[in-house]
């Protein structure tokens, strides 16, 4: 069911983005959107395309790779939103969202909506590589 609906959003931002024929390459905010689909589904394959995990992960505490780092972090939420307590599902509706471009770099931002939620803002920093967006840094605000 989350799949169904999942890749609903995402034909619908396709088209939509797509309206001319010339390439274009996806917003920022298309590119962090494929980034959770693909993660909430464990394709990381497909999850590669968006994120450019050793700028990411290259800090991590453990004395692991970051590809191994990234994987474990997914793997982890996935199962977590696999409890009944817990969702891996993100809800778009209690955030606002906010996309800022200049030039190669972009930000996409997501600012709770509640006053009380555990993490006030989550923010994507991408970077223009070979025509594309790529995720290079990802901010969580408590």
């Amino acid at each position: 069911m989350i799949k169904y609906y999942i890749g609903i959003i995402i034909i619908i931002l396709c088209f939509t983005m797509s309206c001319n024929n010339e390439y274009k390459a996806n917003s920022p905010l298309v590119i962090v959107i494929k980034l959770q689909a693909a993660e909430t589904l464990t394709d990381f394959e497909d999850a590669k395309k968006y994120i450019d995990i050793n700028k990411v992960y290259s800090n991590h505490p453990d004395s692991i790779s970051p590809e191994e780092a990234w994987k474990q972090s997914v793997e982890f939420l996935y199962n977590l939103g696999k409890d009944k307590k817990f969702t891996n599902i993100f809800k778009y509706y209690e955030y606002d969202i906010c996309e800022n471009i200049k030039k190669d770099k972009a930000t996409v931002s997501f600012k709770a909506l509640s006053s009380g939620a555990s993490i006030k803002e989550i923010i994507y920093m991408l970077e223009l590589q070979n025509k594309e967006w790529k995720i290079i840094r990802i901010e969580c605000v408590k």
